[in-house]
This record gives C-alpha cells, structure tokens and sequence, in this order.
C-alpha cells in the first residue's frame, strides 16, 4: 500500500506548537481605536495574580502629576529670573511694575529684585542645579531600590516643595543658590523612584505605553512652568514660588492616598516550545 506524504502546509502546522494554536484562536478581535485598545489593556487583569490593573493605572496619573509639578517647580525660574526677580543695573525700579502693584496688593514692592549678574542667571538655570541633580540622582536611586520607593518619593516632594517655597523668600544671589541646589537633591528622588514603580505596576507588554504616558509630564510641565512665570506681571515673583511650594504639599497629600508599593516583582515570561522536526520535514528540506 503506497503512503501519501503529507503536503508542507501540513508539516507545517505539525510542526507549530499547540500553544500558540490555542493563542491565536483566543485572540480577541480589535475594537475601537489605538488609543481605546491601550487603555483597555493596562486596565485589564494581570494574567498572572487576576487583580485588576486599575489601581495601577491611578497611581500611573499620580506619578505623571508628580513629574509635571517637579519640571514646572524648576523652570519658573528660567521665566522669572530675567523678568522681575533679578535687578536690572541700568535701573534701579526694573523689579517695580506700577500698573501690578495698583491692580494687586500682592505685587513686589518697589527695589525687590536681587543683584544677579547675566552669568549668575545662567549658573543659576544651568550647573546650579542639573550637576546637583546628575550626581544626588545615583545614590537617591540606590536607595529607592534597597528602601521604602513611596517614602523616598515623599521625602522628596517635600524637601524640593520647601526649596521651592523658600525661593520665596531669598535676597541675595548666595541664597538662591543654595535653595537651587537643595531643589536639584530633592528632584532627583523622581525618575528613579517613577521607573521603578512602574515597572512592578505594569506588565512588560504594557510597560513601554505606561512609561511613554509618564514621560509626556516632561512637556507639560515645562509649559505649565513657563506659563506660570508669566503671572509675574500681575503677581510678585515670591508669591509664585510660595504657591508652587504649598501646592507640593497637596501632592504628597496624593501620592499617599493613591500609591501603594507593589514590591519589586519578578517579570514573568511565557515560554514556548520549539517546534520538533519530524522525519517529513527533514526529508523535505533535504529534497529542496
């Protein structure tokens, strides 16, 4: 009796792990758009523990406000620095704006500048504070993973939030640069702590969205930051800073409410079997 062998679709498919037939037949089919799929899959129970993902996804929104008040927090100054705060040598009233002050009794008083070279600005905006950052940012991160994460978050927002309130209140160049460094110290408690987070949060498939979502704070800080300066036409640039420091304050009133540290998890891979080559297949090959 002459045996048929089997055509290639056939060896393939034998060749195929069961698994992943058993996968693609589960697969759900795509509803609604790109942005309506992603949501839906960080919120959807963990294949692994069977929670829900939703509080993850609320401390991710925590996380993302966070690092929108820590970039607004360190570029108001950029704004208000040359427009306000610093005295002008060629005029003694350059901090002065008359029509400010008749509109509001929050506005600077005449002469409350502080003596700022132009190189003093750009040390002020520049090395001040991101060589304090790059460096306290190593061990702060060694600490977030050998610690408490939310607590050195905390210990942060609070610590920066106080420099940031204390700008309110310097009156000399020396001043500002030690509470421009303390903001870099504090500051630098929020990436490492954010990443980490969100790594034991999310899933590896859903990680890059969650990250790509957090990293956008980066922007609309940035914006916030340079729009808030901009009250410095009808509001003492003291008062600006006193603001953002007790608005700080709200958010360490928010993050314990929200976060909670998962604990550092293991990633969890599916493996898959290799396909076994049967006498068929390697005849065919040999064939060709």
């Amino acid at each position: 009796m002459e045996v048929i062998p089997p055509s290639r679709d056939e060896l393939r498919r034998e060749s195929e792990p069961e698994e992943r037939h058993e996968f693609e037949m589960a697969k759900p089919k795509k509803e609604g758009n790109f942005l309506t799929r992603r949501i839906h899959r960080l919120v959807q129970r963990d294949a692994h523990t069977g929670k829900s993902n939703v509080h993850a996804l609320c401390s991710l929104v925590v996380l993302f406000l966070v690092y929108v008040l820590n970039q607004a927090d360190r570029l108001v100054l950029a704004v208000v620095l040359p427009d306000g705060m610093r005295c002008d040598s060629n005029k003694t009233d350059h901090c002065f704006n008359q029509t400010a002050h008749n509109a509001s009794n929050l506005a600077c008083s005449p002469g409350d500048c502080i003596d700022v070279s132009e190189t003093g600005q750009g040390l002020l905006t520049g090395p001040v504070f991101t060589v304090v950052y790059v460096v306290a940012g190593i061990p702060l991160a060694w600490l977030s993973d050998k610690g408490s994460r939310i607590a050195v978050l905390v210990v942060g927002i609070v610590f920066w939030s106080l420099m940031v309130f204390c700008t309110g209140y310097v009156n000399n160049f020396w001043e500002l640069v030690l509470v421009r460094m303390g903001l870099g110290i504090g500051e630098a408690t929020c990436n490492p702590v954010a990443y980490s987070l969100i790594s034991d949060l999310f899933l590896p498939e859903n990680r890059a969205t969650a990250l790509a979502g957090f990293s956008f704070g980066i922007y609309l800080g940035g914006a916030i930051g340079y729009a808030f300066g901009a009250l410095n036409e009808v509001l003492c640039w003291r008062w600006l800073f006193r603001s953002l420091g007790i608005l700080g304050v709200v958010m360490v009133v928010v993050v314990l409410a929200v976060i909670r540290d998962p604990g550092h998890q293991k990633d969890h891979t599916v493996k898959t079997k290799k396909p076994q080559k049967n006498q068929y297949t390697i005849a065919v090959r040999n064939q060709n």
